[in-house]
């Protein structure tokens, strides 16, 4: 028996990309014999609430909502969703291809981008990588030592908060616990006995809970990694980080669990991701606009979660299951923001767009590949797809699936100093605008990796199945005569 027929649906390379095929929840729906058998239907974290239900900003004073606005970061809480659709979510899951962190959709790839977190959270997509500040392995004298300087706390009260987890010490904090103990300053200060410190003290506090429930929101409940702490101290560093970036890689990560066979849950920031959805898909009328959103501010809130409630969750994803397979391009508003950036009501775009190279939270990295969704920035890519790709491959050696979960490894070493810091020079080829009337083009909309997805092994023209080969063949030579110097250089003119 030889490969394909051991793995039913395996790629035409036979996993030499998309190794983690064998292990996913859409191996699952292929191998069912009808695919309204194969439900899952996963179930986001309820971390956000933790922060913008139980530690709501009417209750604190002016100089602690000066000084969480000055992070950069408390938008992030302003600006996502406390309701999520599992029906949608679940059926976007579905087709994500973790090997390169993009969805494949039947007209070709998409993914969120820094500019999309920009967007709809209003976080900065440039600055610094949160890497550069944070040990993995932090001691405990260090963990006092970030605690006393962030919290004002001894080493006695210290070691006691890390006992309010479990039984027995960790490095976690109980969010319960934070919360109750340091939100309610303008009472405090009603009261006359409120210091700038100890506003400095409730404000690390709450953007702590930011970073545990909207940034890094995991399925461990009520609690928060002291470790990222780190990332607070000293306060006035908090702005400089690019958090659009971060808040983007720990949800990829997570989406890379969430494609495995045996996960049920989905955790980072899903209000993202569920706007990205909205704003990029409405033909398929999913959402209903909140009335009281302004045009031009953050989109986290712009969308009410209202539809998909009823009991049949089942059937509603069956249906959008079946509908997304049928997607067109002229169905997808590939670019939400360009009225807005036409109107000079929003800034321009940045050329971050465009980068190659990887993206970095405290503990891992993603590798971020702009031309794969070039028609999210009105292009299509016309340099030949194996010139691009040189620079970052997967390391075959270290690559690791099983049904929980997928390690994505490259080599090349990717670096925060060589890649990330310099990505001004990690920018690629912005391809060929693409005109008005063009959505529908071949050229125009399919990439080249979409030749491997399971929903696409042929293309129907005609009523003719045409080889996939034949049609790689044309896409390749339709970039060459578009690029002379390319053509050149492969001889392929």
């Amino acid at each position: 028996m030889d490969f394909e027929e051991e793995i039913p649906g395996l790629p035409r390379d036979e996993g030499a990309l998309l190794f983690g095929y064998k292990d996913s929840w859409a191996r699952e729906i292929y191998e069912t014999k009808y695919h309204s058998d194969a439900i899952r239907q996963l179930k986001p974290t309820a971390a956000p609430s933790k922060v913008l239900k139980d530690w709501p900003l009417s209750g604190e004073c002016e100089r602690f909502k000066r000084t969480t606005d000055n992070s950069g970061l408390s938008s992030a809480a302003e600006n996502s969703m406390l309701d999520h659709d599992r029906v949608t979510i679940s059926a976007f899951v579905e087709s994500l291809y973790p090997e390169n962190d993009t969805f494949n959709m039947p007209f070709g790839e998409m993914t969120i981008t820094p500019d999309d977190a920009k967007q709809i959270l209003n976080l900065n997509d440039h600055g610094v990588a949160v890497k550069y500040e944070y040990t993995k392995k932090l001691s405990w004298e260090h963990l006092y030592d970030l605690c006393k300087n962030c919290f004002g706390w001894d080493k006695e009260t210290t070691y006691i908060e890390f006992n309010k987890c479990f039984s027995y010490k960790t490095r976690q904090f109980n969010m319960i616990q934070l919360i109750k103990m340091f939100k309610g300053t303008i009472e405090n200060e009603h009261q006359g006995t409120l210091s700038d410190a100890e506003v400095d003290v409730a404000a690390t506090a709450y953007l702590l809970a930011v970073l545990g429930c909207v940034i890094f929101p995991n399925t461990s409940g009520n609690r928060v990694d002291a470790k990222l702490l780190q990332l607070l101290h000293p306060p006035n560093k908090v702005v400089d980080y690019s958090w659009g970036t971060t808040t983007i890689v720990f949800f990829m990560a997570e989406l890379r669990k969430a494609s495995r066979l045996r996960t049920s849950q989905i955790a980072g920031n899903v209000s993202l991701f569920q706007t990205w959805i909205h704003d990029h898909y409405p033909s398929l009328k999913l959402e209903d606009v909140n009335t009281t959103w302004e045009r031009c501010t953050p989109r986290g809130t712009k969308y009410k979660f209202t539809k998909n409630r009823s009991r049949a969750k089942e059937q509603q994803l069956v249906s959008l299951r079946e509908k997304l397979d049928l997607l067109k391009a002229s169905e997808v508003c590939f670019d939400p923001y360009k009225e807005d950036r036409a109107s000079g009501h929003i800034a321009g775009r940045s050329e971050l767009s465009y980068y190659f190279g990887p993206l970095w939270h405290p503990t891992c990295y993603v590798m971020y590949n702009g031309s794969r969704v070039m028609r999210k920035y009105g292009s299509f890519q016309t340099v030949p797809w194996h010139h691009i790709n040189g620079k970052f491959k997967l390391d075959v050696e270290h690559i690791e699936s099983n049904q929980d979960n997928i390690k994505v490894v490259y080599s090349g070493t990717p670096s925060v100093t060589e890649h990330w810091d310099k990505r001004q020079y990690h920018l690629v080829n912005a391809g060929r605008a693409v005109n008005r009337g063009d959505e529908n083009a071949l050229y125009g909309v399919v990439n080249k990796f979409n030749f491997l997805s399971k929903w696409c092994i042929d293309y129907i023209t005609d009523g003719q199945l045409v080889p996939i080969e034949k049609i790689k063949k044309h896409m390749e030579m339709i970039d060459n005569v578009d690029n002379e110097e390319y053509a050149a250089e492969f001889g392929r003119k």
